[in-house]
């Protein structure tokens, strides 16, 4: 996002340009998968999926766990990212667009699901749903010791990502004014 909002400048602070930066990345991953026949597509699918990972982390890392802080050592009251139903809808597209990246990254790793076809694809995007939304995997077992690092980090990914939605969901409540001396 970053280098693209350094490429065009009037991208800053544009809420539909990155509205629909986020919504059309998903699509990428699907695309690289459907072209995993090509010889530089493994390649690009690592280069390309390891910056959109990193990217959103980084994304996520900011909006849940520092823009309130820097708010409040600016003296702001702090305020969503345009909205937290907007924040919430965008997250969600990101955990999508992870699950379709790890797939992605599944099709190169796992030689049972790297084979030409639908089939194997889907079944790509099932591993990596399960293991993103679950601790756990499918009947397909990760061959060799890379591809359960790649799953561990998965599932750790997927866990923080639904545990920092909720936190930041809990705390932008409005809160209620109680009867105790301490306020809670």
């Amino acid at each position: 996002m970053a280098l693209i909002q350094g490429l065009f400048p009037s991208a800053r602070n544009n809420d539909p340009f990155i509205d629909a930066y986020v919504l059309t990345l998903p699509f990428l991953p699907v695309l690289l998968m459907a072209g995993s026949a090509l010889p530089a597509v493994p390649l690009l699918t690592f280069l390309l999926g390891t910056w959109r990972v990193f990217e959103v982390l980084v994304f996520l890392s900011n909006t849940y766990l520092f823009d309130d802080y820097r708010a409040r050592m600016r003296g702001e009251e702090p305020k969503p990212f345009g909205g937290i139903r907007r924040v919430l809808i965008l997250t969600g597209v990101n955990y999508i667009e992870l699950i379709l990246w790890f797939a992605a990254f599944y099709r190169i790793l796992i030689p049972e699901l790297s084979q030409p076809g639908l089939e194997y694809a889907v079944n790509a995007v099932n591993f990596s749903f399960v293991t993103m939304s679950a601790f756990g995997t499918t009947n397909v077992q990760p061959p060799g010791w890379v591809v359960t690092v790649v799953a561990i980090a998965q599932s750790a990914l997927g866990l923080a990502m639904a545990l920092a939605v909720i936190a930041r969901s809990v705390s932008l409540l409005p809160r209620r004014k109680t009867g105790d001396p301490l306020g809670i």
